[in-house]
């Protein structure tokens, strides 16, 4: 087992943490490293030039620099003070700092996925070995996305939830909405389902404080607005046709979504029936779900949990490496094999699996974006990944569906 073990972190830190520091290839991180800085020195964490400014300023180096040219600034100000201890340092040190933030995050949330599993302790490394090779964390931790912290402080907030220590869970709840609302939304709709109310009330006032401190600063105690004008622009800018969160068939980046906007797209071309679609569906399975399921059973707090994971990722924007909130899954397929429905059990672990490698872009450059109205096969090929997501929904709605 410590061989298997061995290897499998040697492949996670080889495709992520290695390449990341080697060749510079965390763009991700350094756009909100650049927008932390500019918040803390007064300047418009939305505008691009400010943006290539601070990277100069911190020796950030060139491709990086003009990759701010790419994509725009979204991060809400919110997020700022957490990052601000990073953005004070160098652009060398913050990168390995963030790279080793992220790794210890991510692997505090393997630790109490796998800590408390009802296995063997050989059974447990083998759980690790799966959760290193089939999460696409590599991925973000090569861009440096908050996305890594942002899911692995959910998956903690949860667990520090069910074992009663409020407080803690409450302040990484709030660390996770201010970075990363779209994923927080896990964890929030999980501890209304629970009615665990202190962390999410205490998460939820802590995140709005931040917020209104993060604002107070950025517009230099409400008198200056232009940063506002900035964030609106460039959200409309990277929610058009061909922006960065377009998952139209034709986008260059639909490939590599998760949502489920990539697949009503399929069918229609009209935005808002597309969203229609997609809310409508998940709003079906969601009562479906929790109407139909067993309130008391500890294994059905981890089934809420992987329902919840996928449906997040399902009905708001999410990228290739957010499937990391999919390790959701793997407490409840275990639950589902131990106590008998080994279907469930498999279909769980190999919707898992297919997150293993981004395939989906891989095909898309070999068939081409037009492949997506092709035959029932290469639809397949080329959204297998929100398809794989969409099943766990449909596998876990309906059998809660049918037990009852």
């Amino acid at each position: 087992m410590a061989v298997l073990f061995s290897l499998s972190l040697l492949f996670f830190i080889e495709r992520g943490a290695y390449r990341a520091l080697r060749e510079s290839r965390t763009g991700d991180f350094a756009t909100v490293y650049a927008a932390a800085r500019c918040w803390m020195h007064g300047e418009n964490p939305y505008a691009r030039a400010d943006l290539r400014l601070e990277l100069v300023r911190a020796g950030a180096p060139t491709p990086l620099i003009r990759e701010q040219d790419r994509h725009a600034s979204l991060y809400l100000v919110s997020a700022m003070p957490f990052l601000a201890v990073v953005a004070l340092l160098p652009w060398t040190a913050a990168n390995i700092t963030w790279c080793l933030v992220s790794i210890a995050c991510f692997a505090a949330s393997i630790f109490v996925l796998v800590e408390y599993l009802p296995l063997s302790q050989t059974s447990k490394w083998v759980a690790a070995s799966f959760c290193l090779i089939s999460s696409p964390t590599y991925v973000g931790i090569l861009n440096g996305n908050p996305s890594v912290v942002a899911i692995s402080l959910t998956i903690l907030s949860l667990h520090f939830a069910l074992r009663g220590a409020s407080w803690t869970s409450g302040i990484l709840l709030a660390v996770t909405l201010c970075l990363k609302p779209q994923v927080a939304l896990c964890g929030v709709v999980a501890f209304v389902v629970w009615k665990c109310w202190p962390p999410l009330l205490f998460g939820l006032g802590t995140a709005l404080a931040a917020a209104l401190l993060s604002v107070l600063q950025v517009s230099s105690w409400g008198h200056n607005w232009a940063w506002w004008a900035s964030l609106t622009q460039n959200l409309t800018y990277e929610t058009s046709p061909g922006g960065l969160t377009d998952a139209r068939p034709a986008s260059p980046y639909a490939s590599q979504l998760l949502n489920g906007q990539t697949l009503s797209y399929l069918v229609t071309s009209n935005e808002r029936v597309a969203d229609g679609l997609v809310l409508l569906g998940a709003a079906g399975m969601t009562i479906i779900y929790f109407c139909f399921r067993k309130r008391d059973a500890a294994g059905d707090l981890r089934s809420d949990a992987a329902f919840l994971a996928a449906m997040t990722l399902t009905v708001t924007y999410h990228r290739y490496y957010d499937g990391q909130l999919l390790l959701l899954l793997l407490p409840a397929a275990i639950s589902f094999w131990q106590t008998g429905r080994t279907k469930i059990a498999m279909v769980l672990g190999a919707c898992l699996a297919v997150m293993a490698l981004p395939l989906q872009s891989v095909i898309e450059r070999v068939l081409g974006p037009a492949a997506a109205h092709g035959s029932v096969a290469e639809v397949i090929l080329l959204r297998h990944e929100p398809l794989a997501i969409v099943a766990v929904i449909l596998v876990l709605g309906f059998r809660s569906f049918a037990e009852n």
